[in-house]
């Protein structure tokens, strides 16, 4: 069996981006569900419809902009800003392309907002993972020079 670095770039790539695809995927299918059968889930949890799409988008979205920029750093590079800005943008333009899609969907609309909120769950992981990597890299730097 070849070792990822024996394989095709093309071939390294499906691998790396296979979660992000799967989950866009299921994110596809959550926007296929006509409206009235969201409002029924929603009345189902005793949830604010609006908060609980609110909160859907922001986490998982959140975690799109994570498999993106996990993706992405496979090959540009963990510390690689290139990295952060694919998972960004990975999470914010399939986020528009949902939008687009649900104008399709029975009893469902498209919603610029909804993109915003996509945008912001994308920039706190983003972000988040920054922060792990800093913390971490900084640790690893004192821990080297106390030794």
């Amino acid at each position: 069996m070849k070792s990822l670095l024996q394989r095709p770039i093309y071939a390294t790539l499906a691998i790396y981006w296979m979660p992000a695809l799967v989950w866009a995927v299921a994110i596809s299918a959550v926007s296929h569900i006509p409206a009235p059968e969201i409002q029924k889930a929603a009345e189902a949890f005793d949830a604010v419809p609006i908060a609980l799409d609110i909160a859907y988008h922001v986490i998982v979205f959140g975690v799109m902009g994570a498999l993106g920029y996990w993706a992405a750093s496979r090959h540009l590079g963990q510390r690689s800003k290139w990295s952060y800005l694919a998972g960004l943008g990975f999470a914010i333009g399939y986020g528009a392309v949902d939008e687009v899609h649900q104008t399709f969907v029975s009893g469902r609309s498209s919603a610029a907002e909804d993109v915003g909120y996509d945008a912001l769950g994308a920039a706190v992981a983003i972000v988040a993972i920054f922060a792990v990597r800093f913390v971490s890299a900084r640790s690893e730097t004192r821990s080297t020079q106390i030794r």
